[in-house]
């Protein structure tokens, strides 16, 4: 048994693979449709006149499964508010004035949120999950795209850092002019303690636009 064990090694399989750089740089937990995520009230509450004029939750982070410190702004018709979620993500609102109220939640780092209802509700805003995109993701797909065309197989897009890719862009010779504008952008955002804002993530979309191929080429 001792030999057979040691010649086929079954615990090899349970060794976790060592990541990459580029594995490391931007992980995401998990894949959440960003916005909100409102609750279901019970069928009697529904049958009734709404009367609940507060507005609780979470704002959490779409990719990574926590909480977000962000800041919710209310604006409605007679009323401004503003809050700050403690660091569980939660946030409470209450006593809002009725008729239509929107919601903005903004943090560094994050792609903003916006929602509109009317109040007073059933209780539907009540428990709510706000959830928000990383501006780092949204980036990283953005290289991502251009990445799978530029590199020699698909499955290196996911795995080549941008300096791998920026030098096999240059073996033949220059790089696309935009490439190493969007490598030192993406460096910045993903590895660096820097949080970037949104007017990076449309700069990143610029660049990637310059680097796009022609429609035939992206047809063959």
């Amino acid at each position: 048994a001792a030999r057979a064990l040691a010649r086929h090694r079954p615990w090899r399989h349970l060794r976790r693979r060592r990541p990459r750089p580029a594995d490391t740089a931007f992980r995401e937990r998990s894949r959440t449709s960003p916005g909100l995520v409102a609750t279901r009230p019970p069928l009697s509450a529904t049958l009734r006149r709404p009367t609940d004029h507060g507005v609780d939750g979470l704002v959490w982070d779409a990719c990574f499964d926590r909480p977000v410190p962000a800041r919710v702004m209310v604006a409605g018709e007679h009323q401004h508010a503003a809050v700050a979620c403690d660091r569980a993500g939660r946030f409470a609102v209450e006593e809002l004035p009725p008729g239509r109220t929107v919601f903005t939640i903004v943090a560094p780092g994050y792609l903003g949120a916006r929602f509109e209802r009317d109040l007073p509700h059933h209780g539907e805003l009540r428990g709510v999950r706000v959830n928000l995109q990383p501006v780092r993701a949204e980036i990283l797909a953005v290289y991502r795209r251009v990445a799978a065309d530029l590199v020699p197989a698909s499955r290196l897009a996911d795995t080549w850092t941008p300096r791998e890719l920026l030098a096999h862009a240059s073996g033949d010779g220059p790089p696309p002019s935009a490439l190493p504008s969007l490598t030192e952008l993406v460096e910045e955002s993903c590895w660096s303690p820097r949080v970037p804002d949104e007017a990076a993530l449309a700069e990143a979309v610029r660049l990637a636009a310059q680097l796009a191929p022609p429609r035939g080429r992206r047809a063959a």
